[in-house]
């Protein structure tokens, strides 16, 4: 059924892209809410709506660059931070279905030498936050101060700044969202693959799925945003952190056009194995019993029905979440270059829309 001529009107006058299906209304009424929360005299963002495969809304709000006056778009691009981390985790999986590791494998045979303390710590416990490895952006040593954001580092150099550190409890026992864990999932892609991180994903996900836009390396590449946070009533430019410094747990920059590529060929099992990608969408269970709402680079929000799968990413300058709902299809993805918005709050306020 092709769109009303009012509809195609009113999309190039607001730049909306409307589905051909029973949403009349909906577009505006999400642009209205969301249009509270962007202003265009400031740094804004970027956000898709879709159901199945029609997109509902496409849209750009404010400002790419405030002392340029650009406007963002629906093509720039954006650093999503830990939004990164389903690719680490899918990139694993990866490796496991072709026999190149185990989840249950400890660290140590990838990472000899590895201080792991008492009990031994697995991939998987590196997947779900359980690990009880310190989080190395806690420590200011690394990301505390301007310089040392901006700086360039080995993955060994940080590897080595935080492995020493005590534990915060014994694997299993409990959860604590830990960016060291994804930092060493990264180092053992690399070993495994014998390639870099950022190229094993660019070759085995970017390039496949036409991610044209996505990059594991971001510095110097052309219609990214730049990141702002708010000092009182004016808007300063964040700092720069380097791509070494984020590494497997946040370094990626992309669009939210790419982001629905990935979330369509992950949902519908044409990147991994569906059946293998079951278990990164599973609440992790505590040694315990206790379950807590994270799978593998996934969190995991209600039952049945209503059950959610996404992610949220902050770094310096930039905030951004993407949800889905498998039972309805529906993809909701925002992404930010300014550190006041609060994209996880847009995002559900938009799926309580489309019940």
């Amino acid at each position: 059924m092709k769109p009303r001529l009012s509809w195609l009107l009113l999309t190039l006058v607001f730049s909306l892209h409307l589905a051909a299906q029973p949403t009349t209304g909906l577009p505006e009424k999400i642009d209205k809410y969301l249009l509270q929360h962007f202003s265009e005299a400031g740094p804004g963002g970027v956000v898709l709506v879709a159901k199945g495969d029609e997109i509902i809304l496409r849209k750009a709000y404010g400002l790419a660059n405030e002392s340029l006056q650009q406007k963002n778009t629906p093509e720039t691009i954006f650093r999503i931070g830990s939004i990164t981390k389903q690719f680490t985790s899918t990139a694993i999986l990866r490796l496991a279905r072709a026999g190149k590791l185990s989840l249950q494998d400890t660290i140590t045979k990838f990472l000899p030498g590895y201080p792991m303390g008492d009990k031994p710590i697995t991939i998987t416990h590196l997947l779900t936050h359980t690990s009880g490895i310190k989080s190395y952006t806690s420590l200011p040593q690394l990301v505390g101060s301007k310089e040392s954001k901006e700086k360039a580092y080995s993955v060994n150099e940080v590897i080595a700044a935080f492995k020493g550190e005590p534990k915060d409890f014994a694997p299993g026992e409990d959860y604590r969202y830990n960016n060291s864990g994804y930092y060493l999932l990264g180092a053992i892609i690399e070993k495994v693959s014998g390639v870099a991180w950022g190229d094993y994903l660019a070759t085995h996900f970017f390039k496949p799925l036409g991610m044209s836009s996505t990059y594991c390396n971001d510095l110097g590449i052309m219609g990214e945003a730049t990141g702002y946070y708010k000092n009182r009533k004016k808007y300063n430019v964040a700092d720069v952190v380097h791509p070494s410094a984020s590494y497997a747990a946040g370094a990626m920059a992309s669009t939210v056009d790419d982001l629905w590529k990935w979330n369509k060929a992950v949902f519908s099992g044409e990147v991994e194995g569906f059946d293998l990608l079951q278990i990164a969408w599973r609440p992790v269970r505590l040694n315990n019993g206790v379950t807590k709402p994270y799978g593998f680079g996934w969190q995991i929000s209600g039952e049945g029905n209503g059950r959610r799968i996404g992610h949220g990413g902050t770094i310096d300058g930039f905030q951004s979440f993407a949800w889905y709902v498998p039972e309805s299809k529906i993809f909701v993805v925002i992404l930010s270059n300014n550190m006041g918005a609060n994209p996880g709050e847009y995002a559900n306020e938009i799926l309580s829309m489309m019940k």
